[in-house]
């Protein structure tokens, strides 16, 4: 490997062979950039000659981005030998990823599929599944692959970290439109990875019950006016959703709990009183608590149960 100078104009940002990214990266960040003005390039961008006079990336974009808004005319580049193999070139590749950031869960999907053009899948998972730290078997390659079917958008949200690589995975088996609504919800609520499986579970639970698809069933009208509501912050608006949603899930046990709450709100209990229902309802005991402060409170509130008792 040989540590070359190149000018800028060498260099072929167009060129996507070694990108693993789902989407080119224009912008380098500004800490990098801020870090490269102080101090220079510390370690040199890895490429590789296409034709005479022409270089392909192969890591480092973003610190050639960052020179070139920088207005640097030219920069050390380690440029691999002639004749390389693409096979040895992806090896160093994904070694210079694991070396400085590991490879989100897309970046591992592009990785497979364009090393799928050179190897093998069986013998690319023996090969590079270890690096990643993963298990070595093909089904596992496989299910990397199964990223590269989502939208562009999905897979840029699942590369920043907003998406759960899991959730991704639970997004693919679904329908465009099913996939698309879910997706919508997660950004537009920023939800948490356990709120992302939530929605994704009791969504697909629902649609199948009633039979209907999960976009036609989030397009709910009282759905609907939660999302879109404009008194609402992103919280709230999860909150509420969340709410709707455990409704659509358990119907009878909402009505049942509904209905308790409607009962209690009956009683003329004393303050620190407090009444419960069996779990989910599998019984019909209820579970009187009274929690007083000292003794004397006590002693104060007990002509008080006899009132209570009356009750119907």
């Amino acid at each position: 490997m040989q540590l070359k100078r190149l000018t800028l104009k060498e260099i072929d940002f167009q060129d996507e062979t070694y990108l693993l990214q789902p989407i080119p990266c224009q912008t380098p960040p500004q800490d990098l950039v801020a870090s490269i003005k102080r101090v220079g390039i510390l370690h040199p961008p890895l490429v590789d000659e296409a034709d005479r006079g022409r270089y392909r990336i192969i890591s480092g974009r973003n610190r050639l981005l960052a020179a070139h808004k920088l207005h640097f005319t030219s920069c050390d580049c380690r440029v691999l030998p002639t004749g390389s193999t693409p096979l040895e070139t992806f090896s160093l590749l994904l070694e210079e990823k694991i070396t400085f950031t590991p490879p989100t869960a897309i970046e591992q999907a592009i990785f497979f599929k364009k090393i799928g053009a050179w190897l093998d899948l069986d013998d690319a998972a023996r090969r590079f599944l270890p690096l990643l730290g993963l298990e070595v078997h093909p089904s596992q390659a496989q299910k990397l692959l199964r990223l590269n079917n989502l939208e562009e958008v999905i897979q840029e949200a699942l590369h920043d970290g907003f998406l759960d690589p899991k959730v991704a995975w639970e997004l693919e088996k679904l329908p465009f439109f099913d996939r698309m609504a879910l997706f919508e919800i997660m950004m537009n609520l920023k939800l948490s990875v356990g709120n992302q499986k939530k929605i994704t579970l009791i969504s697909r639970e629902v649609a199948v019950r009633n039979k209907t698809t999960i976009a036609s069933f989030l397009a709910d009208a009282e759905c609907q006016e939660i999302l879109n509501s404009p008194d609402l912050n992103p919280p709230q608006k999860t909150s509420h959703f969340m709410v709707w949603l455990q409704k659509k899930q358990f119907p009878r046990f909402t009505q049942a709990e509904q209905e308790f709450r409607d009962f209690c709100r009956t009683l003329h209990l004393p303050p620190g009183a407090a009444v419960q229902h069996a779990p989910f309802f599998e019984k019909d005991e209820i579970t009187l608590t009274l929690t007083f402060k000292n003794r004397e409170e006590l002693l104060k509130n007990l002509p008080h149960l006899d009132l209570a008792t009356n009750n119907e």
